[in-house]
């Protein structure tokens, strides 16, 4: 579980839409640039922010052994969606 995914040109305000999106969908996002983050059915992330380099990193810490990563992936790349607009 080490794939790491990492998202470019994400300003602040784009973070922000996106910290909202996930956290409309039950997952917990605390606040700062270097977090985990829990979701539903114990899925647990890692996420880096780098404001200069305006680039999120996301790496899945934990997730049931029921729960393909691909799954996890589907989720995030749902919600990181509002990250282009």
């Amino acid at each position: 579980m080490s794939e790491t995914k990492v998202f470019t040109d994400v300003s602040r305000e784009r973070l922000n839409r996106f910290r909202r999106e996930l956290t409309q969908w039950g997952v917990t996002v605390p606040d700062g640039d270097d977090v985990q983050v829990t979701g539903p059915f114990g899925v647990i992330l890692r996420a880096t922010y780098e404001d200069a380099a305006e680039k999120l990193s996301l790496s899945i810490v934990e997730k049931p052994m029921l729960i393909p990563e691909s799954q996890v992936w589907k989720f995030v790349d749902n919600a990181a969606a509002k990250l282009k607009t």
